[in-house]
């Protein structure tokens, strides 16, 4: 089983289920858990691999959380024009870097909450690359940004305000299909 959401030439996320099941016994109850492979497309090209995988229980419970935060990746002009790079540089790498950082009034901690779409993946996408996303002032757009840890490589896309949450809406809503 595998599916894709969202278009591959802007922005989409591409999974498919594990062949992995483990159990896991929580409160004297057996749990089957469904593992799946993720990964991510930026303007026509795939991030992360089919090679790790992610529990589906675990990246839904991330993708709602991020959904929760949209108001808050709402950033200044100032910042949301910054190049690909600054934003990488201020959003992704002073956080795992250990740099104590505040950005907008938000601290080191928010940032992370607030911006890294890259977590709904688990160690299937961080351990690979970084992946962030900002709203701008108006609500018009939204950037999506990844920055790959073995190329250094910076890709960014700009996209209509709510194409990120209708993506990961549909995420969610392509993991409730199927018991985990």
């Amino acid at each position: 089983m595998e599916e894709i959401i969202g278009d591959k030439s802007l922005f989409a996320i591409e999974w498919r289920f594990s062949d992995s099941l483990t159990q896991d016994f929580d409160n004297a109850e057996l749990h089957y858990y469904k593992y799946a492979a993720l990964r991510f497309w930026i303007q026509g090209k795939p991030f992360g691999n089919f090679d790790t995988i992610t529990s589906l229980y675990c990246s839904k419970n991330y993708a709602h959380d991020f959904l929760l935060w949209n108001e808050k990746r709402v950033v200044s002009f100032e910042l949301y024009n910054k190049s690909p790079l600054k934003l990488i540089e201020t959003l992704y790498l002073s956080i795992f870097n250990g740099f104590p950082t505040e950005v907008e009034g938000k601290s080191h901690g928010q940032i992370s909450k607030y911006f890294h779409l890259d977590s709904i993946g688990e160690s299937s996408l961080i351990d690979y690359f970084g992946l962030i996303t900002l709203i701008s002032l108006d609500k018009k757009y939204e950037k999506i940004i990844s920055y790959e840890y073995d190329t250094l490589n910076i890709n960014s896309v700009e996209v209509e305000y709510g194409y990120v949450t209708n993506l990961i809406n549909s995420y969610i809503d392509s993991i409730n299909k199927y018991p985990y």
